[in-house]
């Protein structure tokens, strides 16, 4: 993926722009609970989730594992400070997405707030190829807490040669806490600094914790010579 001080990776476009479903939906009180069961359905939650993250305490749960092979994905970019959204993938797996983009893009809620929980999820075989900055296979530029999530069988690679913070869970982790997740068999490529195998970088550090989070037969290679570590 690097040649001469240069990534050599392509950022590789998937062609399906496939239906978009309403996902199954209840009400408890103050909290909306959506159930996502279909590509098409999480689909449904990109394209809206500006309009239902304004809602008081949004949940969104998988009720199966999701396919992404061939999906032309627009990220969940759940950024409203003052509702977090939950996402329980309920131990399903995501997998086969290629794309330049995480799958929930860049959750920013500006000032230290969280904006995004995710829990219980398996991202699987996901190819992220980008020219900016922020790239992982779950989160880029990521405001909120992740709880027992695996990566694996992964590959992100950085193709700009100022790309900076790239990373499997985590690009750059602003606030909150990852606790009990895994990374396993995921390569992560590039040129510049801030490349990690948890969060590439940490930019608020005593706002971080990192606990029971572990590596296996997993890798990165980098040319620029300061910012590489298993965290950070």
């Amino acid at each position: 993926y690097t040649q001469g001080g240069t990534a050599t990776g392509k950022i590789l476009k998937a062609s399906w722009d496939g239906e978009v479903d309403e996902p199954s939906s209840s009400t408890s009180g103050t909290t909306a609970t959506y159930v996502i069961k279909t590509a098409a359905e999480l689909m449904w939650l990109s394209e809206n989730i500006a309009s239902i993250n304004t809602q008081k305490g949004i949940v969104v749960e998988l009720g199966n594992d999701i396919d992404l092979s061939g999906v032309n994905w627009k990220a969940i970019n759940a950024s409203n400070a003052e509702n977090p959204m939950t996402f329980d993938g309920k131990n399903h797996t995501i997998y086969g997405l290629t794309s330049n983009n995480a799958l929930f893009g860049n959750p920013n809620g500006g000032s230290n707030y969280t904006c995004l929980n995710i829990k219980n999820l398996i991202i699987q075989d996901f190819v992220i190829g980008s020219k900016g900055s922020y790239i992982s296979a779950l989160a880029g530029n990521f405001y909120g807490n992740i709880e027992n999530v695996t990566v694996k069988d992964c590959e992100i690679t950085a193709l700009g040669e100022l790309c900076i913070a790239y990373g499997a869970l985590a690009g750059c982790h602003n606030s909150g806490a990852i606790t009990n997740c895994n990374v396993e068999r995921v390569s992560i490529n590039g040129v510049y600094h801030s490349a990690g195998l948890i969060a590439g970088r940490s930019a608020w550090e005593k706002n971080i914790t990192y606990t029971s989070c572990k590596v296996k037969d997993s890798d990165v290679s980098i040319t620029c010579t300061t910012g590489v570590g298993a965290v950070q």
